[in-house]
């Protein structure tokens, strides 16, 4: 299974089915369940935008991105179903790509997850029940800057 590491509290509202629409650069032929990595630098307060969020959603919100919860973890998986530019989504920002995300699977439990930003080849090391095991780096197809993307195929019969 591939992971992404995604920046609180992004990736929380994207588990929790809040956020349906994760913005990037680029566009990715990939589609499919990944993991989602809760990248150990949260977003920066002045982009959460909080008044544009849903007021139901902002109470999630800060306090994600105040202890930026899970940091270093995987947290659940989601589906991503498509890569347009024109998502009517309230998430979808202008100028960028939209992954539409679906189906969201929050973990019972987050599982440590380490590796190394970027698309250059490496390993990522995740904590499992029984001891630690290393995968292979594998991109998801379009991702660029500093986001990490791993093969955890373990992952997929854990919950």
């Amino acid at each position: 299974m591939k992971a992404l590491s995604i920046k609180q509290p992004w990736a929380q509202l994207i588990i929790i089915g809040a956020k349906d629409v994760e913005n990037r650069s680029r566009s990715t032929s990939f589609r499919g369940r990944f993991a989602v990595h809760v990248s150990l630098k949260r977003a920066s307060y002045g982009d959460l935008g909080l008044d544009a969020i849903p007021r139901n959603l902002r109470e999630s919100v800060k306090p994600a991105w105040e202890s930026n919860a899970s940091a270093g973890r995987v947290i659940g998986t989601v589906e991503l179903v498509n890569c347009i530019r024109d998502s009517n989504s309230i998430w979808a920002t202008d100028n960028y790509w939209h992954w539409v995300l679906r189906d969201p699977r929050p973990y019972s439990q987050s599982r440590p997850a380490k590796g190394q930003l970027g698309l250059g080849v490496g390993s990522v090391t995740v904590g499992l029940s029984d001891g630690a095991t290393t995968r292979s780096l594998n991109p998801i197809a379009g991702m660029s800057g500093n986001h990490m993307c791993a093969d955890l195929d373990t992952y997929q019969d854990l919950d």
